[in-house]
């Protein structure tokens, strides 16, 4: 990984040995390297939850700014927050259930005068405790930043009431004209829930104007359903007590709205990768297969066995009853699909940034180097330019800087990174001599050719006006002006 000030290799640190640079949180190169060898697991997602973390990493997360493309992966810090919001959260459920249950035995006057508001406080709280902390999870992760705390909770209180405020009419109205009734109806609200939610994130998009990637689409869906999740399980606690509500918060680990809508806007944002929203992204596969997963998990959480075919009563299985609230097969089945498929679209949203902060790194090294020689272009009109022909870089143009070997290849750690996966890891790298411009080839797997004519490795070959380099394949390629 290189420096994004300076561009020279670092290792795992949070400073440059280099310029000396803070890189403040630095230290992702082997967690990177996991996520481009596909070997992401949770231990490397979760590796710094435990770990203490310096005075004034928590205000530097929480009023971070929208991270340059070149810069984000070395600024990101990985998830750690989020379990001290869990800690905090369920501290205060505990205390403020105990409190309102034990006014009981004090005395009846303090019973009617705060036994109840302590109940609705304590009903309040504990909503927010699985939803609160899973959608921080999500934000901790995007390594963008493009979407502010101040964003997060607008999304979170007035993006869940609008989804209710739709789901709910339309819910209605489906149990009216198909005579839908009790549990039966139940199975059917994913009909109506699912796409209230995803439209009210689409809107949010579309009104903010916002280009969509994976990692904040899966913010944007976390908020809007985690506001969701928030608003119904206050109002079941409010209904059947406390008991449940503390049950039901708990066993959303498992099955909840988040898991339901999340995977469908990263999808979303896999297919959109870094563009405006468009008629075709919606009909990518990813984002199809996980409506359909998450419209048929949320189905499955509230099926009834009643109206389930006998062989699959199993479904209805009780695993663990905590208070009035059991957990069922159903639910751990709903589990280990909706996680596996948040997993998934995570690693992929990870993939895309990486990707993303690859190009940025390059444009920033192009963009830097050309100015540098700018100035001099007078002074050295035959100066030779890389212009692209095809590939990755088609169309742009790159000064050569003199003494500064611009090497070329897929790993992040090459100056122009390709993405054809016929380019090796290092594939090639060119320089300006005194002598001119020579590229040599770094035993790559497919070659490097030189107007159609493989050139041997590990040996400089000269390069003049108008050769064509093909970089592994005709896919890229360059010529020199």
């Amino acid at each position: 990984m290189k420096c994004p000030y300076c561009f020279r290799e670092i290792p795992f640190s949070t400073v440059c040995p280099a310029c000396g640079k803070a890189l403040h949180f630095g230290g992702n190169t082997q967690f990177l390297t996991e996520v481009q060898q596909g070997h992401l697991g949770v231990k490397d997602i979760f590796a710094q939850t435990l770990k203490r973390h310096k005075k004034g990493d928590a205000f530097r997360s929480l009023t971070r700014r929208p991270a340059l493309t070149a810069e984000m992966l070395e600024t990101w810090q990985r998830p750690w927050m989020f379990l001290r919001l869990f800690v905090m959260l369920l501290i205060a459920t505990v205390l403020l259930t105990f409190a309102a249950e034990t006014m009981v035995y004090i005395s009846p006057k303090l019973k009617m005068e705060f036994n109840f508001p302590l109940s609705v406080i304590a009903n309040i709280v504990g909503s927010t405790v699985i939803p609160w902390t899973m959608v921080l999870f999500i934000w901790e992760m995007d390594m963008y930043g493009n979407l502010s705390i101040f964003d997060l909770l607008g999304l979170l209180f007035v993006g869940g009431l609008l989804s209710i405020a739709i789901a709910s009419p339309f819910f209605r109205l489906m149990e009216y004209v198909f005579s839908l009734k009790g549990d039966y109806a139940d199975s059917w609200a994913a009909v109506a829930e699912e796409p209230a939610k995803i439209l009210i994130c689409i809107l949010f998009i579309l009104l903010s104007r916002r280009k969509l990637n994976a990692l904040d689409g899966l913010v944007i869906g976390a908020a809007v359903a985690s506001g969701f999740a928030f608003i119904e399980t206050t109002q079941y606690g409010y209904v059947h007590g406390l008991t449940t509500m503390e049950t039901r918060n708990f066993w959303t680990l498992f099955s909840n709205h988040l898991l339901f809508t999340t995977p469908v806007l990263g999808a979303l944002g896999l297919a959109a990768n870094g563009e405006r929203l468009k008629l075709r992204h919606f009909l990518n596969w990813r984002v199809i297969l996980c409506l359909a997963l998450g419209m048929g998990c949320h189905a499955l959480n509230n099926a009834s066995k009643e109206y389930l075919p006998i062989s699959y009563w199993f479904l209805t299985v009780t695993i663990l009853t905590i208070g009035d609230y059991p957990l069922f097969m159903s639910q751990l089945i709903v589990a280990l699909v909706e996680w596996t498929a948040l997993l998934l679209v995570l690693r992929g949203g990870i993939r895309q940034a990486l990707a993303a902060s690859e190009r940025g790194k390059t444009m920033a090294y192009m963009e830097h180097y050309g100015k540098i020689d700018a100035a001099k272009v007078s002074d050295t009109p035959d100066a030779p330019m890389l212009c692209g022909q095809a590939g990755s870089f088609s169309g742009q143009k790159l000064r050569v800087p003199r003494n500064k070997p611009i090497s070329m290849g897929r790993e992040a750690s090459c100056q122009l990174v390709l993405a054809s996966k016929q380019v090796s890891r290092k594939h090639c790298e060119v320089r300006l001599t005194a002598d001119g411009l020579v590229i040599r080839d770094l035993n790559s797997a497919n070659g490097t050719k030189v107007n159609g004519a493989r050139i041997p490795p590990q040996q400089d070959v000269p390069l003049k006006r108008g050769d064509r380099v093909e970089i592994g394949s005709k896919d890229e390629c360059f010529v020199i002006q």
